[in-house]
């Protein structure tokens, strides 16, 4: 891999004009979440890692010629007036919150972690597949695994681990790093996936299971979004020849009501589910509750994780109010009638309301 950079000002009008638009777009991008996705005919994949210089904003991308060949750019952005977005954002200290912030907030994060159902106790005899998204609450892959491990004794089982390389995946370094039991796992530049896959090696013998043909294991190391996890998935499906019954999906509990509408939005655009039938999506997450500490702090009430290995309060109320204007069905959410990246959502008079009277009052940024 080389290294190359260019500046900004040293380029022609026009190309400062392409580069400008191109820049532009993949910062828009980056502000909401890193895609795959071919950008434009410059850059082909948006690396999320940032470094801020002394001289200098530089933004890290990665680049792919016609030959294959990767290079990794910094982009000099000092003077640009765009935002830039940070791969580990800085989230304001929370104001003291009382009893009311807190129903509020556990208003919409139920919201969020629902429709929650227990994982089925069949596997492929029952038609369905099992999807880990790449996430960082690592209580929730060692659930999923365990009863992975419990089904395959008594039937195959289909199961997709999905993640690449995007704005959250330190996160996922960081748990790793923490855990006693995981932290010989090396993730450096690793996709989610492929750590989550040494995950699930701790916690039984998958190899041995796929050996045997217990486990049908799609790797997906690609997506970096909820969306991107939905087609990827389903892309490792059909190259398999596989039309699920039921997909059920495990996700970081802030973003498992989008998911859930992410593979709805992709299998509902196949005719054959008008033919063969539309999977049902069904998914299950952890269901944590935050109540009122000391001095107006937030705090965790649940048996399924420590409060370490959850969300640090003020990314949990940022990644919990950025929701919902993604779930919205308008011109400025991801249905339909907007960015059309879900299927459309209800959102309950009550969420929304809960929802404007902690923007208005945390003054958090989504």
């Amino acid at each position: 891999m080389s290294t190359s950079s260019f500046d900004m000002a040293k380029l022609s009008p026009n190309e400062r004009s392409d580069a400008m638009r191109t820049l532009t777009r993949i910062m828009e991008m980056l502000a909401d979440e890193p895609t795959n996705a071919l950008v434009d005919e410059w850059f082909q994949r948006a690396v999320t890692q940032y470094d801020e210089l002394m001289d200098g904003r530089y933004l890290h991308l990665q680049r792919r010629d016609h030959t294959g060949r990767t290079s990794i750019v910094p982009i000099d952005l000092s003077g640009i007036q765009a935002p830039v977005a940070s791969a580990r954002p800085i989230h304001p200290a929370l104001p003291p919150l009382d009893q009311a912030d807190v129903d509020d907030l556990n208003t919409v994060f139920t919201f969020l972690i629902s429709p929650c159902l227990p994982p089925p106790l069949q596997g492929d005899e029952s038609g369905t597949v099992f999807v880990l998204a790449g996430n960082a609450i690592l209580p929730l892959a060692y659930e999923f695994f365990d009863h992975i491990e419990y089904l395959q004794d008594d039937e195959p089982v289909t199961l997709i681990i999905s993640g690449g390389r995007g704005h959250s995946t330190d996160y996922l370094y960081d748990a790793v790093a923490r855990d006693k039991h995981l932290r010989d796992i090396g993730t450096e530049g690793a996709a989610e996936a492929d750590v989550l896959l040494e995950v699930a090696r701790k916690v039984f013998d998958i190899d041995y299971a796929i050996g045997n043909g217990s486990v049908t294991l799609l790797l997906d190391p690609l997506s970096t979004n909820c969306g991107s996890n939905a087609i990827e998935s389903k892309r490792l499906l059909d190259n398999a020849g596989i039309w699920p019954k039921r997909i059920f999906v495990v996700q970081d509990p802030t973003m498992h009501r989008r998911t859930l509408a992410s593979f709805e939005k992709v299998y509902a655009e196949d005719q054959r589910a008008g033919r063969q039938g539309m999977p049902e999506i069904q998914g299950w997450t952890l269901q944590p509750k935050v109540v009122l500490g000391e001095e107006g702090a937030l705090e965790w009430e649940t048996d399924e994780a420590d409060d370490d290995q959850l969300w640090e309060p003020a990314r949990f109320v940022s990644l919990v109010l950025g929701e919902i204007p993604r779930l919205r069905d308008d011109q400025n959410g991801y249905g339909p009638s907007g960015s059309g990246y879900i299927a459309h959502v209800d959102i309950p008079q009550d969420v929304e309301e809960a929802w404007g009277r902690l923007h208005t009052r945390l003054g958090v940024k989504s």
